[in-house]
């Protein structure tokens, strides 16, 4: 048996997927750890007729593309064997795209559900949360300093709409680094976009704005956040990844559990997804989510936060006016999630999106 040592963090969510399914131990795991390890993931692929993937894997391209699966693929080819996927978080593996003609030779499980369900089992269990009581306007909780998320809390900050009390960065960049970024997602518009974005303030980029989070640690980190989102009016939810489809993790449930508004920041069509896959309902009596069909990144999250600027301004009175118009959808989210019917709503698209491609 080929000997792979596994990182401290794939270790942990080795140990996540053997909890809902009684996976073969001897399978090996690609996560988040190793994702830019392309040797060792050859070395798997080239001794093993089947491989979980853990997490978002990197997230998919609008094509279908990615980089881990096409290396798996090219080694399946290489030593014809056919080999067994059990995928991540990217929804898109089974239920966006053709993947069995993208790549002819790999086999693919969904294996979504058992991944998110030990991270979503505290939130499960965390069912008194404190009043709704709004001191503040926005929540925003940024862990690992993925693109996507360096350039939200930039934007966030220079638009007055980072409440560091509140909202996290755990992380540090330069302005080299994020205006590079911003170059890339922009192209030919760089200087027009630039303007929505602090990149020169190095004070800010520098700092570290946390609250003892604890990756993986749910129980731990609802509890702790519970009251900040409570007394928030809105959590924009900081999801994997924006720059391509990783799918949907337990992040927005923070939210729901605490009978909170939330709009994602991901994928195109993220809000889309987690409405037609899981039954959850938008927020669009106040919520306009044009910005969710947005391609590309860097114009979707200032589309976003266009959108919900014009409510900072408002009162602690016209917040809860605003926030009692979704009562219905509020109350049907939180009852969505607690029944679980929102797994039953999950297997029920993917099994309908299978037989009308």
């Amino acid at each position: 048996m080929l000997d792979i040592e596994l990182g401290k963090e794939t270790q942990l969510m080795h140990d996540y997927d053997r909890i809902e399914k009684n996976f073969n131990e001897n399978v090996p795991i690609i996560g988040p750890s190793d994702y830019d390890n392309y040797k060792k993931i050859k070395k798997i692929a080239e001794s093993y007729d089947e491989v979980y993937l853990q997490d978002h894997i990197g997230g998919i391209k609008k094509n279908g593309e990615n980089t881990i699966i096409r290396i798996i693929d090219n080694i399946s080819l290489q030593k014809s064997k056919k080999i067994k996927v059990h995928g991540g978080f990217s929804y898109h593996l089974f239920c966006g795209h053709d993947f069995p003609s993208i790549y002819s030779n790999l086999t693919f499980v969904d294996n979504y559900m058992p991944q998110i369900n030990k991270l979503i089992t505290p939130l499960l269990n965390f069912n008194i949360h404190p009043p709704v009581n709004f001191k503040n306007f926005l929540i925003s909780l940024n862990g690992s300093p993925h693109v996507s998320r360096k350039i939200l809390v930039s934007a966030l900050h220079k638009m007055n709409m980072f409440n560091s009390f509140y909202s996290t960065k755990n992380f540090k960049y330069d302005r080299n680094e994020l205006d590079g970024h911003i170059q890339e997602l922009a192209g030919q518009s760089e200087n027009y976009h630039n303007v929505f974005f602090s990149y020169k303030d190095n004070e800010f980029n520098s700092a570290i704005y946390t609250d003892n989070y604890l990756r993986f640690d749910h129980e731990k980190n609802i509890r702790q956040m519970s009251q900040k989102i409570s007394e928030s009016f809105v959590h924009l939810v900081s999801e994997v990844m924006a720059t391509a489809d990783a799918g949907v993790s337990e992040k927005p449930f923070y939210s729901i559990v605490n009978r909170g508004l939330y709009v994602i920041y991901g994928g195109v069509y993220i809000n889309q997804f987690i409405t037609e896959a899981f039954g959850f309902k938008l927020y669009d009596k106040i919520f306009d989510y044009r910005f969710d069909n947005i391609q590309n990144p860097l114009e979707r999250l200032i589309e976003l936060l266009t959108m919900l600027k014009k409510f900072s301004d408002l009162s602690l009175n016209d917040w809860h006016d605003l926030y009692l118009l979704e009562i219905d959808t509020i109350e049907h989210n939180y009852e969505n999630f607690f029944s679980k019917k929102f797994i039953e709503n999950y297997y029920s698209f993917c099994e309908n999106m299978k037989n009308n491609s």
